[in-house]
């Protein structure tokens, strides 16, 4: 598995998980090695930045939550089933389109970990495309989130309602 992370002015990092299934436990030791220091970074620049990510059970955990909320790292909830809302997603979605391009196959795993981070990884972020990628998210996500964050407390006490109809209706015998 790979996991990496952006910020809007370049810095970067990606890192390769030993492994397929990851806890909790282990992904806040690895937030701790691998973002910590590129976020520490960001604000050293000052950037007014926000951990943001997809809803993966290692990423909702409490353990990583209160890691976070020790580290001062603010976090941007992501709505659930929304990959296209998350800037990393995107770019995951380019990086296999180059690293697997004209049919491109990989042996090992060895292999593939060499043509992502050093063929596309080291060598496309510095392209324009990525830079207008970021610009397109941070216009077009800003009034989402803000409708969004407008429109989720409706939702949940809909959502509620409709699951004690539910109940109510199941074991009303």
């Amino acid at each position: 598995m790979v996991w990496g992370a952006f910020t809007g002015h370049g810095n970067r990092v990606i890192y390769k998980w030993p492994g397929v299934k990851i806890d909790s436990k282990k992904y806040v030791r690895m937030l701790s090695n691998v973002l910590l220091p590129v976020w520490n970074e960001a604000q050293e620049m000052e950037m007014d930045s926000k951990f943001y990510q997809d809803n993966a059970p290692s990423h909702r955990s409490a353990h990583k939550l209160n890691y976070l909320r020790r580290k001062n790292i603010p976090v941007l909830r992501a709505p659930p089933y929304s990959p296209d809302l998350i800037p990393m997603e995107n770019v995951w979605e380019l990086l296999v389109r180059r690293v697997y391009a004209n049919g491109r196959v990989y042996l090992t795993t060895n292999d593939l970990w060499s043509s992502i981070r050093i063929t596309q990884w080291d060598t496309w972020w510095g392209t324009k495309k990525l830079g207008y990628l970021f610009k397109f998210l941070s216009r077009s996500c800003t009034p989402f989130k803000r409708r969004l964050d407008q429109v989720l407390p409706e939702l949940s006490l809909i959502f509620n309602r409709i699951k004690r109809l539910d109940y109510y209706l199941r074991n009303r015998n």
